[in-house]
């Protein structure tokens, strides 16, 4: 995980970036599983963490293999109808938790 606290326009997301796209192009990690997500200072969305494990895991879901996908699905599934019957929403512990056993199963993973 790369964690930077710099000013704005020091060029932290295109180095990231830059990053991303090398560990992707690698032959060495064509079976493994690349995630990443950029907080945004200026879009309070973008800073939720809730938002941040939902994006992971709808990368994880899309850069996967198709059983792989039904067991994340499966999973997510679950976590939201056990909350259905109370009308409730998972919580950030819930959906961390969701994530990490998700990425457990799969192959080894980058998160950026």
């Amino acid at each position: 995980m790369v964690s930077e606290r710099k000013g704005v326009g020091s060029g932290k997301s295109v180095l990231v970036s830059a990053i991303i796209n090398h560990v992707k192009s690698l032959d060495a990690h064509k079976n493994q599983l690349v995630a990443f997500y950029f907080f945004d200072f200026r879009d309070s969305f973008k800073q939720s963490f809730n938002n941040m494990v939902t994006t992971l895991l709808s990368q994880l879901f899309l850069s996967t293999t198709v059983a792989l996908q039904k067991d994340i699905y499966l999973a997510i599934s679950k976590l939201y109808k056990n909350h259905e019957k109370f009308r409730s929403k998972p919580t950030d512990r819930d959906l961390i938790r969701t994530l990490k056993e998700r990425v457990k199963a799969s192959s080894p993973f980058f998160s950026l």
